[in-house]
Protein backbone atom coordinates (compact mmCIF):
# COMPACT_ATOMS: atom_id res chain seq x y z
CA UNK A 1 0.00 0.00 0.00
CA UNK A 2 1.10 3.39 -0.78
CA UNK A 3 1.61 6.53 1.78
CA UNK A 4 -2.16 6.93 2.71
CA UNK A 5 -1.41 10.57 4.36
CA UNK A 6 -1.20 11.82 0.60
CA UNK A 7 -4.33 9.59 -0.77
CA UNK A 8 -7.87 10.50 -0.44
CA UNK A 9 -10.38 8.09 1.07
CA UNK A 10 -11.89 7.06 -2.09
CA UNK A 11 -8.27 5.92 -3.29
CA UNK A 12 -7.64 4.55 -0.28
CA UNK A 13 -10.85 2.54 -0.19
CA UNK A 14 -9.81 0.96 -3.96
CA UNK A 15 -6.17 0.21 -3.10
CA UNK A 16 -7.75 -1.59 0.00
CA UNK A 17 -10.60 -3.48 -2.06
CA UNK A 18 -7.31 -4.41 -4.63
CA UNK A 19 -5.53 -5.76 -1.98
CA UNK A 20 -8.48 -7.88 -0.99
CA UNK A 21 -9.12 -9.14 -3.91
CA UNK A 22 -5.45 -10.12 -4.91
CA UNK A 23 -5.78 -11.69 -1.47
CA UNK A 24 -8.51 -13.56 -2.37
CA UNK A 25 -7.01 -14.99 -5.16
CA UNK A 26 -4.78 -17.20 -2.94
CA UNK A 27 -7.28 -17.77 0.09
CA UNK A 28 -10.33 -18.77 -1.71
CA UNK A 29 -9.06 -21.68 -2.89
CA UNK A 30 -6.98 -22.52 0.67
CA UNK A 31 -10.17 -22.06 2.30
CA UNK A 32 -12.39 -24.26 -0.18
CA UNK A 33 -9.91 -26.86 0.46
CA UNK A 34 -9.58 -26.50 4.18
CA UNK A 35 -13.35 -27.08 4.34
CA UNK A 36 -13.45 -30.27 2.05
CA UNK A 37 -10.36 -31.77 4.54
CA UNK A 38 -12.50 -30.84 7.43
CA UNK A 39 -15.53 -32.39 6.51
CA UNK A 40 -13.42 -35.17 5.07
CA UNK A 41 -12.02 -35.87 8.39
CA UNK A 42 -15.13 -35.34 10.59
CA UNK A 43 -16.92 -38.64 7.76
CA UNK A 44 -13.93 -40.65 8.23
CA UNK A 45 -13.77 -40.15 12.15
CA UNK A 46 -17.53 -40.88 12.41
CA UNK A 47 -16.43 -44.49 10.61
CA UNK A 48 -15.74 -47.54 12.04
CA UNK A 49 -13.20 -50.37 11.17
CA UNK A 50 -13.52 -54.32 11.42
CA UNK A 51 -12.36 -55.09 15.26
CA UNK A 52 -13.14 -51.92 16.57
CA UNK A 53 -14.53 -51.45 20.22
CA UNK A 54 -18.17 -49.79 20.09
CA UNK A 55 -20.24 -48.81 22.71
CA UNK A 56 -23.65 -48.89 21.16
CA UNK A 57 -26.81 -47.20 22.70
CA UNK A 58 -29.87 -48.33 20.63
CA UNK A 59 -32.88 -45.84 21.40
CA UNK A 60 -36.60 -45.94 20.84
CA UNK A 61 -38.20 -44.51 17.68
CA UNK A 62 -38.64 -41.48 18.73
CA UNK A 63 -34.74 -40.74 20.31
CA UNK A 64 -35.54 -39.85 23.11
CA UNK A 65 -35.47 -43.14 25.46
CA UNK A 66 -32.84 -45.46 25.65
CA UNK A 67 -33.93 -49.17 25.26
CA UNK A 68 -31.08 -51.10 25.20
CA UNK A 69 -27.03 -50.42 25.58
CA UNK A 70 -24.00 -52.78 24.87
CA UNK A 71 -20.83 -52.77 24.25
CA UNK A 72 -19.16 -54.34 21.15
CA UNK A 73 -16.99 -55.28 18.24
CA UNK A 74 -17.15 -54.21 14.98
CA UNK A 75 -16.90 -57.48 12.94
CA UNK A 76 -18.01 -56.61 9.30
CA UNK A 77 -18.21 -53.45 7.11
CA UNK A 78 -20.23 -52.89 3.97
CA UNK A 79 -20.99 -49.98 2.14
CA UNK A 80 -24.11 -48.83 0.20
CA UNK A 81 -22.66 -47.34 -3.02
CA UNK A 82 -26.12 -45.74 -4.18
CA UNK A 83 -26.87 -44.32 -0.87
CA UNK A 84 -23.36 -43.71 0.30
CA UNK A 85 -23.84 -45.59 3.36
CA UNK A 86 -21.98 -47.86 5.57
CA UNK A 87 -23.77 -50.78 7.49
CA UNK A 88 -21.64 -52.09 10.40
CA UNK A 89 -21.85 -55.67 11.95
CA UNK A 90 -21.64 -55.82 15.68
CA UNK A 91 -21.16 -58.97 17.87
CA UNK A 92 -22.07 -57.91 21.35
CA UNK A 93 -19.46 -58.17 24.09
CA UNK A 94 -21.54 -59.98 26.65
CA UNK A 95 -23.76 -62.53 24.37
CA UNK A 96 -21.92 -62.88 21.18
CA UNK A 97 -25.10 -61.92 19.15
CA UNK A 98 -24.44 -60.01 15.96
CA UNK A 99 -26.95 -56.96 15.08
CA UNK A 100 -26.50 -54.79 12.02
CA UNK A 101 -27.00 -51.33 11.89
CA UNK A 102 -27.21 -48.63 9.01
CA UNK A 103 -25.11 -45.60 9.45
CA UNK A 104 -23.71 -44.87 12.86
CA UNK A 105 -26.30 -43.23 14.91
CA UNK A 106 -26.20 -44.76 18.35
CA UNK A 107 -22.14 -45.82 18.15
CA UNK A 108 -19.66 -44.65 19.72
CA UNK A 109 -15.81 -45.53 19.76
CA UNK A 110 -14.24 -46.77 23.13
Amino acid sequence: MTNSSKMTFKEQITEVEKEIQALNVVYAPLHKKMNELTSTLANLQNQFDVDDKVYVEETCRRGCCIEDSYHGTVINVEFEEWRKIYHYTIRQDSTGVDRKYQGTYGIKRI
